[in-house]
């Protein structure tokens, strides 16, 4: 008794114990998941705060770097350095955060640098600057350390006249954005200390409550609970008897579960005697069962014999099915047949188990034999040595030997053995052959045969009908490779045959450039000749007229009639003609000087320094004869000082041609037009743009116009190279580039971009 006695105070004091460690992990699980919910609530908190205060940065770096981009690229156009300057060093003082402002254009010269100003009109080499000019044409922003400084960067593209120039960058410090991030990280930190110490406190509070209540209802309940667990021990141990001896009379939770528990024991005896009667029922019918089991394993290990049959063909299928795939995959993805034949002697030969495969093709000299290749499958090549050479050596015509039948029946054929075979020449050559049973089948391109590949085996074997419908069909799909093969060998031909041609489209056009080159200076010649002609007549005719008056006054003078009238007539009249005569041998002299010095140009290939805007006086003299014609008005913006080193007769061509072009395409007969001819430097560049105000290009058009020979003046003055030379002169002898802008209606406008000094 004392032993009962001692295991319930053991059991009381386990339920205590446990339940009161179940209250204390629950109230732990509990203050955890509190605590953990707060930190990230604080943790989303704090996050908030740092995305906040870098939308701030970044909203108010975009806004000034945009409003700083948008005043550049005026005071860029105005060329107004000085002013752009100082609005950049006042932005930098203004604003305690913006640590400098950088100015470069595309080739990262620094125009501006405000925190080393040693830098400006220097080549920017850092991996930030390089980074800068490789981004595309947009507004980006990215974050780099400086010396230990971190800095987030805003870059701005600049362009000037909708043509990219460079970048505006501005960098800002952000040590204090980081200085108020750890600030409010300390606080997040702080704030969830005190979280903590505050949970704890209430865990011990809430601990010791619930052990007081966990005691108190011990003392009330542990008793007849440790009395239940007791029978209920017993009656696990097959005691049915053991819920007897409880003796619980309240009307409790307690009183109520004593009287289930013994009514349990009762009902549990009643199924134990039950459950004994059906088990030696049981094992009476399992007993019956496995007896059927026995007999139906039996057909069972039948069905599986049959499955396996089934199984086997199934194998073959799919063998036959996967060289189909292997050989008509491989013939789709290759023109060249021996590439094919070889690959599908090798698959066949794989699939057969035959040790021996080889190709035979149509002789090239046209008559109707097979000739035997050098695309083998030999298992064993030393074996086959001897059967390898005579097959070399053997042309079959048709209907002899096995390639000669197959040849000639345009099918697949079988010889059981090749060594007792009539017609099987190879045989009788040597003596052992190392071959016995053999097949072959066509490669049929369209209805003719491209090809018989045969196959040997080192045994005699029956015909597999099954194997030849097979290669049949594969035959047939390597006939395609032959078709595409002669189809690439006649577009191989064609293409050299279109090179050739168009090598000689290419001399027939550089002819005719040169042609439009000497048409261009013939114009020109004809042209200064007419103008010339001009001075020169009126020269000469007053010439003649002094000769006519000295010739009288001389007269007068050996007859010793003159007079002093006469003197003074005569002496008038030289004067004047002398006048006239020298004011248009100058005249003249000047036209051929200009018309020297742009012939000399054009035809020259030579390179030099020269002035633009005196250059352009004589070109435009060298056009006069056509310009006269026309109402036509030329606008020259140049500056004075500018001499390019580049090819002055190039120079020359492009605006003559681009003048031309405006007169013939651009305006009737009786219009009167604006042409345009602005001229700057941009860099180490210079930028002609040159424009007029006639009837435009048609936008179907406007990708032709450098075309050679496209003109829409057929047979009225436009032979087609006019614009063509123009950008073969731009973009290969002066190594720039040209684009044509027009609107139908409202002008056309080019625009030439050439290096200010070309290198050689």
């Amino acid at each position: 008794m004392g032993t009962d006695t001692q295991v319930r105070h053991g059991i009381r004091r386990k339920m205590l114990t446990t339940m009161i460690a179940l209250i204390v992990s629950l109230l732990a699980i509990l203050t955890y998941l509190q605590i953990t919910n707060l930190q990230r609530i604080l943790e989303r908190e704090l996050e908030r705060r740092i995305e906040l205060k870098e939308d701030i940065l970044k909203q108010r770096g975009k806004t000034l770097s945009d409003t700083l981009a948008r005043q550049a690229e005026n005071d860029i156009a105005a060329f107004n350095f000085s002013n752009l300057n100082e609005r950049i060093n006042n932005a930098v003082r203004e604003d305690d955060e913006l640590i400098y402002i950088v100015l470069m254009d595309s080739n990262r010269i620094a125009y501006i640098h405000t925190l080393t100003p040693s830098l400006q009109q220097e080549t920017l080499e850092r991996k930030e600057d390089i980074y800068a000019v490789s981004l595309p044409a947009m507004p980006n922003m990215y974050k780099f350390d400086r010396n230990g400084v971190s800095i987030m960067e805003f870059i701005v593209p600049i362009q000037i006249s909708a043509e990219p120039w460079g970048v505006l960058r501005l960098g800002f410090s952000i040590e204090h954005l980081n200085q108020e991030i750890e600030e409010s990280r300390k606080e997040i930190i702080s704030q969830n200390r005190v979280m903590i110490r505050r949970s704890t406190v209430t865990l011990l509070i809430f601990v010791a409550i619930g052990a007081a209540i966990v005691i108190y209802g011990s003392t009330k309940f542990s008793t007849p609970l440790i009395s239940l667990t007791e029978s209920a021990r017993r009656l696990s141990l097959g005691n049915f008897e053991a819920a007897a001896n409880i003796a619980i009379d309240s009307n409790d939770e307690v009183g109520v579960l004593a009287r289930t528990f013994v009514k349990m024991s009762k009902d549990l005896k009643v199924s134990y005697d039950k459950l004994e009667d059906y088990s030696r029922t049981l094992e009476q019918k399992v007993e019956a069962r496995t007896k059927e089991l026995k007999g139906a394993n039996d057909q069972l290990h039948g069905e599986i014999k049959g499955h396996k049959r089934t199984q086997e063909e199934l194998q073959q299928k799919s063998r036959i099915v996967q060289l189909l795939e292997e050989v008509v995959t491989a013939a789709n993805e290759t023109s060249s047949f021996d590439r094919i034949a070889k690959i599908a002697i090798d698959r066949v030969c794989l699939y057969t188990g035959w040790p021996v495969g080889h190709v035979y093709v149509p002789a090239d000299d046209g008559s109707g034999d097979l000739s035997p290749t050098s695309i083998w499958h030999l298992d064993d090549p030393e074996k086959f040595e001897s059967f390898r050479v005579v097959t070399e050596h053997t042309r079959f015509a048709s209907g002899i030997g096995l390639p000669g039948r197959v040849l000639a029946g345009k099918k697949p054929a079988w010889i059981i053995d090749v060594t007792k075979d009539p017609n099987f020449p190879r045989a009788k050559q040597v003596a052992e052959i190392g071959v016995r049973a053999g097949f072959a089948f066509p490669v049929l391109s369209g209805t003719e045969v491209g090809a018989v590949m045969e196959f040997f085996s080192s045994k005699a074997v029956e015909p597999d009908e099954t194997l030849l419908e097979i290669l049949y069909n594969i035959g047939t799909n390597l006939g395609r490779v032959i078709e595409r093969q002669r189809a690439a060998e006649k577009i191989v031909k064609a293409n050299m045959e279109l090179k050739e041609t168009m090598e000689n489209l290419r001399q027939a056009q550089g002819q005719l450039v040169e042609s439009e080159k000497m048409a261009s200076l013939g114009g020109l010649v004809a042209g200064i000749a007419h103008e010339i002609n001009t001075p020169v007549g009126i020269g000469v005719t007053a010439a003649s007229l002094l000769e006519d008056k000295t010739r009288l006054f001389l007269t007068l003078y050996q007859q010793g009639q003159m007079k002093r009238s006469d003197l003074e007539k005569f002496l008038d009249i030289s004067t004047q003609s002398s006048q006239m005569i020298l004011s248009n041998l100058n005249r003249a002299s000047e036209l051929i000087h200009s018309f020297k010095q742009v012939a000399v140009d054009r035809s020259s290939e030579e390179k030099r320094i020269f002035s633009i805007t005196e250059y352009l006086d004589e070109i435009l003299l060298s056009l006069r004869p056509k310009l006269k014609k026309t109402a036509h008005k030329i606008t020259i913006d140049c500056p004075a000082d500018l001499k390019p080193n580049s090819y002055p007769g190039a120079f020359a061509q492009i605006i003559t041609n681009l003048v031309l072009n405006s007169l013939i395409h651009a305006y009737d007969k009786e219009e009167q037009g604006q042409l345009t001819l602005e001229i700057k430097t941009v860099g180490d560049e210079l930028h002609l743009r040159y424009s007029d105000d006639g009837r435009g290009i048609k936008k179907e058009h406007l990708g032709q116009i450098f075309d050679p020979f496209f003109t829409t003046k057929r047979g009225q003055g436009g032979s087609g190279l006019g614009m063509h030379l123009v950008y073969n002169l731009v973009t290969q002898k002066l190594r720039g580039s040209i684009k044509c802008d027009s609107v139908p209606g409202a002008g056309t406008t080019f625009y030439i971009r050439i290096p200010l000094t070309l290198r050689d």
